[in-house]
């Protein structure tokens, strides 16, 4: 989308399903992980003119406790 001004980042995991987990303007994003898992994540662009439709999910990402981020 050009001009985009936010950001919707899903992430959907099989203990808590598909949740909203970031919503703003930056570009990157950082997630302390309280459980090991793998989990995908799909994207959408906001602007003056609404949302885009979400991203294509991304591969598995394997996730460990600790801090983590895009």
């Amino acid at each position: 989308m050009a001009y985009a001004t936010s950001y919707q980042l899903e992430q959907d995991d099989p203990q808590n399903g598909a949740n909203i987990v970031y919503n703003g303007s930056g570009t990157s994003w950082t997630q302390f992980v309280v459980a090991n898992g793998t989990v995908t994540y799909r994207v959408k662009a906001c602007g003056s003119a609404g949302c885009s439709t979400f991203s294509a999910a991304s591969n598995g990402v394997q996730l460990e406790s600790g801090a983590g981020g895009f």
